[in-house]
């Protein structure tokens, strides 16, 4: 019966692998002896003699893979496949038959951590962007051991942000990039250089950020410099409201300080006479009927309250400046819109001050619920003012000044920035939403959270300590236990001085490390990665699903890189 051309093809390739494994022999004459060799093993390099069970390396069958890939775009273009097309001038070729695919996936197998086991399948899924089996395995167990189910992958890291990776998500995944941060090769530096330019942008990141969620923060002096600029804007309507005023006649005025004179002592009586002295003429005992001067005196009496501290003195300073500007308002018609105007100028610097001294704590700290009261009081004016005040505003400048001077000075230190902001217990949270609102409040300790995440991460790869923890999470990734004797040694028993041993072990140890760099690059892109929209589907397929065409693209890719080898 005439055998049909896979069977030919199939034949074709185990004769020519038995040829190359006893020396170019022709596999029909070949009929072992008592003394002669068997052939090599698939996978371990060793032949045995036959009666003797005497050992020699031998060539073995995963570079026997490798020359065969090497090897396959010239036998493209010698038409030595059948149904393949080649260009006998660029050596471009379309591998559709199925031989050289096969020869072709042999060449993927050490890269794509596949082994002698590796498929033309697995490296397209590689290089169309998919997980090896081993990376996915590894990241799989750490998620399982996280808690985090594949459906929370993406949600997860959305809510860290878009400069959240993988890694963020849990304790073991974070163990693992800290354990590749300490292995060399592509991996590490995969971790090092993401984590590295992620903490170089966090200051950047977190003033962007804070800016977006409360706005852009206002410098405090130059605040105040506006809210001056706006009473002193004031000054020429003062003038002509006190040209056109009547006189005064403050002996009502003088009479009270007089009793006050000689009835207190101390700071209140010294009050008192100063008061007294500034009603009179200069250098007369007689009282000054101008309604100027009384306008200065009112003056006078506001500068002193930053002066004077004793209770019993501020009451006498209160009590007359109320019978003053009382005098004046019935005197200087216009003249208390004019006041009621300065008082909100004076009452937004007020509160701009207040902003800036709102997260304060200990005995200076403010109750949330005297926030609350000032910001509705500022919806209603005071006075002859015509409209809501404008001190609510300002209150929230103050405290969003605040935040950024705390931002400037303790982003390095995001706990006590934490500890400035979110306070010890709720009340500076409450005092937070109480001026701009919960949403933003809870944006705003959001942001400072979601940084010590990041800075968990970042210090435990870049800087932690090389813990038991970390070294099980190194076992994990890299194997476990002592290195014992390789392979060839352990399985065939042979002497562990021999050259053949020594070689035969030290090539498939390269074989392994190779493949363990390759397997440690693919789980770090996988924890690095900021792609939150395609994790999840990654890790639940698998990789990316390689379709015909995909794996067609990748045996003429391996082709072509082994005809240049």
């Amino acid at each position: 019966m005439e055998l049909t051309i896979e069977q030919k093809r199939a034949k074709a390739l185990a004769s020519a692998r038995l040829k190359m494994a006893t020396g170019g022999a022709d596999p029909a004459s070949f009929k072992p002896k008592a003394d002669e060799w068997g052939p090599p093993g698939e996978i371990v390099p060793v032949q045995f003699k036959k009666g003797t069970g005497e050992a020699r390396l031998a060539m073995p069958q995963i570079a026997t893979d490798i020359i065969n890939a090497i090897s396959a775009p010239g036998k493209a273009v010698r038409g030595e496949y059948n149904d393949v097309l080649a260009d006998p001038e660029t050596g471009a070729v379309e591998p559709f038959n199925r031989e050289m695919m096969g020869d072709a996936a042999s060449l993927a197998a050490i890269p794509t951590m596949g082994g002698t086991g590796g498929t033309t399948r697995e490296a397209a899924t590689i290089a169309a962007g998919g997980l090896p089996s081993g990376a996915r395995t590894t990241i799989m167990r750490a998620m399982k051991d996280d808690r985090i189910p594949l459906s929370e992958v993406g949600p997860r890291m959305q809510e860290l942000g878009p400069d959240a990776v993988l890694a963020d998500l849990g304790p073991r995944l974070q163990k693992q990039a800290q354990a590749i941060a300490t292995m060399p090769g592509p991996g590490q530096k995969t971790v090092l250089d993401a984590l590295r330019l992620r903490a170089a942008g966090r200051n950047t990141r977190i003033s962007s950020d804070v800016d977006a969620s409360i706005g852009p923060a206002p410098i405090p002096s130059a605040v105040k410099a506006t809210i001056r600029e706006g009473q002193d804007t004031l000054s020429p309507y003062y003038q002509r409201a006190i040209e056109g005023a009547s006189r005064v006649d403050t002996a009502p005025i003088a009479l009270n300080l007089d009793s006050a004179v000689v009835n207190l002592r101390g700071e209140a009586q010294s009050v008192a006479k100063k008061i007294r002295g500034m009603l009179n003429v200069v250098g007369t005992e007689e009282l000054d009927p101008s309604p100027r001067t009384l306008l200065e005196i009112r003056k006078a009496i506001d500068g002193m309250f930053d002066t004077v501290q004793d209770k019993n003195a501020r009451a006498v300073l209160t009590e007359t400046r109320t019978a003053v500007d009382d005098m004046l308002g019935q005197a200087a018609p216009g003249i208390k819109e004019l006041d009621a105007m300065f008082a909100e100028l004076a009452r937004q610097g007020s509160a701009l001050d207040e902003g800036g001294m709102l997260l304060a704590t200990g005995k200076e700290a403010r109750h949330p619920a005297d926030v609350v009261e000032q910001m509705l009081a500022g919806a209603n004016p005071q006075g002859l003012a015509v409209g809501p005040s404008a001190s609510p505003f300002r209150l929230s400048q103050g405290t969003r000044a605040e935040i950024d001077r705390l931002i400037g000075t303790k982003a390095n230190d995001l706990q006590a920035l934490k500890q400035a902001v979110g306070g010890d217990g709720d009340w500076n949270r409450a005092k937070l939403a109480a001026v701009f609102g919960e949403e933003k409040a809870d944006q705003l300790l959001a942001i400072i959270t979601r940084e010590m995440r990041y800075k968990e991460l970042e210090d435990d790869a870049l800087h932690g300590s090389r813990t038991q923890v970390l070294r099980a999470s190194q076992e994990e990734i890299e194997g476990k236990g002592p290195q014992g004797p390789g392979v060839v040694q352990s399985l065939l028993n042979v002497q562990p001085g021999t050259a053949a041993a020594k070689a035969a072990d030290k090539w498939l140890g390269w074989i392994s490390k190779g493949r363990r760099a390759a397997s440690n690059a693919a789980i770090a892109d996988a924890l690095m990665s900021q792609n939150a929209a395609e994790m999840g589907t990654r890790l639940a397929s698998g990789g990316s699903g390689a379709t015909p065409a995909a794996i067609n693209a990748v045996a003429r890719a391996l082709l072509l890189r082994g005809g240049q080898q």
